[in-house]
């Protein structure tokens, strides 16, 4: 399915553009420690989105870490995820899109690294069983598919434990988009699709940046089953811009079709 992130000041706008159009929501309201430690702000974010289509949400990521050598930020790392399952549960919502909150220098051959790789699979698996949520990890400073890969192999197939590939993301790194994919393919369950200019997170609508997406494209190769791609740009009007461009270049049918494969 396509998705994107309403923004709260365009919320009504928002919601009658994706009803209109057959697209659903990643809701990024939930990723946000004061939210998550206020219950009536929670509980007010739940009664405004029920019945709305929302098909992800966009975990918290600030600051945290699965596992470090501070066990009180691996504490409190689990603890937003958490609340914010607890939240994802009584909308109904099975996915969480989560960055892979790990410093992206150290060798993934590195001794630490393969304990932290451990460890972290390890957190993740416990609490998606424990909401029956899928997980998607997602590149954010990763310079090279290596840290989600090693996570993912820890992981040893779990069906909870996936990928998210961020387009843009992968643009600001040193590794092509096709590798990327390639790389990454067992475990595509989810996608970020957003254009910059290279040099920093614009999030700007798709085909106005550096992204290379004919190699994108061309190199897609999901892993199948519920596959979704959320057009995370800012504002309506680049959503909308974007859902244009996809449809102009014959990507949006394309996009679709993973829905039935």
């Amino acid at each position: 399915m396509i998705l994107f992130q309403p923004k709260r000041s365009e919320y009504d706008a928002a919601l009658d553009y994706a009803l209109s159009n057959g697209l659903g929501f990643e809701l990024t309201d939930f990723m946000f420690a004061p939210v998550l430690d206020d219950p009536d702000a929670c509980s007010s974010l739940v009664k405004r989105f029920d019945g709305a289509p929302v098909k992800a949400f966009h975990g918290p990521f600030a600051d945290l870490n699965f596992s470090g050598g501070d066990p009180d930020i691996q504490e409190i790392t689990e603890k937003r995820i958490t609340r914010c399952c607890e939240c994802a549960a009584e909308l109904g919502v099975k996915k969480m899109i989560l960055h892979s909150c790990f410093f992206p220098l150290m060798p993934p051959d590195d001794i630490l690294y393969r304990i932290w790789s451990e460890n972290a699979a390890e957190v993740l698996i416990r609490i998606a069983e424990k909401y029956g949520i899928t997980f998607c990890i997602e590149n954010l400073l990763d310079i090279t598919p290596a840290i989600i890969e090693g996570i993912l192999k820890e992981a040893n197939g779990h069906p909870l434990i996936r990928v998210c590939l961020d387009a843009g993301h992968a643009n600001l790194s040193r590794t092509g988009q096709k590798d990327w994919n390639r790389t990454l393919s067992p475990w595509l369950s989810h996608f970020h699709l957003s254009d910059n200019g290279g040099i920093y997170d614009d999030h700007l609508a798709l085909g106005d940046g550096t992204v290379d997406w004919d190699v994108f494209f061309s190199s897609l190769s999901p892993s199948g089953g519920n596959v979704d791609f959320t057009v995370e740009v800012n504002g309506l009007d680049r959503v909308k811009r974007s859902v244009d461009w996809l449809k102009a270049n014959g990507k949006y049918s394309l996009l679709l079709s993973y829905e039935s494969r």
